[in-house]
């Protein structure tokens, strides 16, 4: 009977270790990101808001964020364009432990001429310690004013 006991708790204790360990969040999440607008006129300006947070107590993680869209939409932080790679734009920058950081990324598009009007897709992935935790594409109307 003893070793049914003991059995029975150990079985339990492992459920409850298990179910604790899966539901842990991750070490690093990306809150919001989202387009400030998403509609802008030709040669106009707007944003996207890209909300990091850090669930790790004891770490540090180096994140690095991509972007990649027409050639005709450019990125920048304030008045400074992104590195660029290919067409992949990028910029990366370590997220303290237990940190929450907001991101807000300029985004610049044109038209190509004869066009009044197109949609640009932006892909946005998230990199943290070089392993992808985060990929959204974003939709942005560019219009003739």
């Amino acid at each position: 009977m003893r070793v049914l006991v003991l059995a029975v708790v150990i079985v339990v204790v492992f459920s409850i270790v298990s179910q604790m360990l899966t539901n842990a969040p991750p070490k690093v999440q990306v809150k919001e990101c989202f387009l400030a607008s998403d509609t802008v006129q030709a040669g106009g300006q707007t944003s996207i808001s890209i909300d990091l947070q850090s669930n790790d107590a004891q770490n540090a993680h180096s994140i690095r964020t991509e972007l990649s869209s027409h050639y005709l939409v450019r990125f920048s932080i304030g008045l400074q364009e992104l590195q660029k790679n290919g067409t992949i734009w990028y910029y990366q920058e370590t997220l303290e432990s237990k940190a929450e950081h907001k991101n807000l990324l300029n985004v610049r598009p044109t038209l190509d001429s004869g066009i009044s009007r197109i949609t640009y897709r932006i892909n946005v992935v998230v990199y943290m310690d070089n392993s992808q935790i985060f990929t959204k594409n974003l939709d942005l109307v560019v219009q003739l004013p």
